[in-house]
């Protein structure tokens, strides 16, 4: 069953309650309006594809567009996905930070529905990485807008709708970054999106 919570919580002054809320709601299939380095997400258990549907359908979002990942380290990017020496000290140089790689997904695994390939973030923001530890399993994530709107790196860009629809909002005031994370495609070796953050 879905815990249901309307009221946004503000991880300001209530950041413990935040976190046993937002790890409630994933533990129960619900679906997190959360803050990230770059900007808003919403996202669910990466496992899920009922609740990962419904996301998609709150965002009007393509269905062929997957979602990307947050992890919270190395060590649970090493348990889902495939690793190499050099890929791993990439890892190790810019995350935590405002990239998103794309890695091969290990042999019989599966998160957003994807089995070959999957797009990894782990923010540079504590409180995600923290949620994602007390959770144990990656989250998946996208912005938090309706597709082809603006991605808010406030609180308050967010649409009313979105907020409204899902099982808890979680407020963090302003993005670290305030723009979205470059995503860097680690099996084909280029870059598939310029944002935030320095890539030689």
């Amino acid at each position: 069953m879905t815990v249901i919570n309307k009221s946004p919580i503000i991880i300001q002054n209530g950041y413990t309650r935040a976190l046993l809320k937002g790890t409630e709601v994933l533990k129960n299939k619900g679906i997190l309006i959360f803050p990230t380095d770059t900007v808003y997400g919403i996202g669910c258990d990466a496992r899920n594809e009922k609740t990962i549907a419904k996301i998609y359908l709150m965002k009007r979002r393509e269905e062929k567009k997957p979602f990307a990942v947050i992890m919270n380290g190395l060590s649970m990017i090493k348990e889902w996905c495939e690793l190499s020496e050099k890929d791993e000290k990439i890892i190790i140089e810019y995350l935590p930070g405002p990239y998103t790689f794309i890695l091969k997904l290990k042999k019989g695994k599966k998160l957003t529905d994807q089995t070959e390939k999957i797009g990894v973030r782990v923010p540079q923001h504590i409180f995600m990485r923290k949620l994602i530890e007390r959770f144990g399993m990656p989250i998946a994530a996208t912005s938090a807008n309706i597709s082809g709107n603006k991605d808010a790196i406030k609180f308050e860009e967010i649409e009313k709708e979105l907020i409204e629809a899902v099982d808890l909002a979680i407020n963090g005031g302003k993005t670290l970054f305030g723009q979205s994370s470059t995503i860097i495609d680690l099996v084909e070796k280029k870059v598939l999106r310029k944002g935030a953050g320095i890539w030689p």
